[in-house]
């Protein structure tokens, strides 16, 4: 069995009244502006969001009128489509009959 490891010996400064160039503690202003900075960033992010919900709840709503007035014009088309053949076999029709008179007035 090994004996234990001794301690790490502490770090001695050198200069004992040396000042430190680098200080980490933060002013307290400092410490409340970027607070203020982060809650404003966030509470942005959050507006944004809501803005584009509210955007894709109004292009859906569109879309689905857009959707409603494209069936009716297609039910509109169908419907004068068949009315047009309609026409086309009167038209066919009264053509073969107005042959027929022709006919019959040629021959008597």
């Amino acid at each position: 069995m090994t004996p234990p490891r001794p301690p790490p010996a502490p770090v001695v400064d050198p200069v004992p009244n040396r000042r430190r160039l680098i200080d980490v503690s933060m002013p307290l202003p400092w410490i409340i502006g970027m607070f203020f900075s982060v809650v404003s960033g966030l509470f942005y992010i959050g507006w944004m969001a809501a803005n584009q919900n509210n955007k894709l709840t109004q292009i859906v709503e569109s879309q689905t009128k857009m959707e409603a007035k494209q069936e009716a014009i297609s039910t509109r088309a169908d419907v004068m489509r068949d009315q047009f053949a309609e026409l086309k076999q009167s038209q066919a029709i009264l053509a073969i009959r107005v042959g027929a008179l022709e006919r019959d007035g040629v021959k008597k």
